[in-house]
């Protein structure tokens, strides 16, 4: 799995699931952005939470993956921002709240352009 596939199938998640805000599922199993991301990667949508805690040390290259999707998708929520430099626990909170001030089409639109970016990047990224 790579960061574009995960944006991509985040789609996919949240169309299925349905979209919540404010907390990354709820009991009726929708999911907010970043807990779609989540799934999409093959975890709990509340991974977040032991992200945030653990060190990067003690990540999984699945987990790597997924903080990466995350910025991607922040690149399309801030843009104009340097969203590289910030901390994780700060994208979390700072784009998880854009994130749930915006519709399900408008996060569905910045998945489907951060897909398409990091497939672009992987791409280039393949052929160097």
């Amino acid at each position: 799995m790579n960061v574009a596939t995960i944006l991509a199938d985040a789609i996919t998640v949240l169309e299925q699931r349905g979209m919540c805000s404010g907390t990354f599922v709820i009991a009726s199993g929708a999911v907010d952005a970043f807990g779609a991301l989540a799934v999409a990667a093959g975890s709990e949508p509340d991974v977040w939470m032991g992200l945030r805690e653990w060190h990067e040390i003690h990540w999984e290259p699945s987990d790597h993956q997924l903080v990466d999707a995350a910025y991607r998708l922040a690149e399309q929520v801030l843009p104009g921002c340097d969203v590289a430099g910030m901390a994780l626990d700060d994208l979390i909170t700072d784009v998880g709240d854009r994130l749930d001030a915006m519709s399900l089409d408008e996060v569905l639109d910045a998945l489907a352009k951060a897909a398409h970016e990091a497939g672009l990047a992987e791409k280039a990224e393949a052929s160097a």
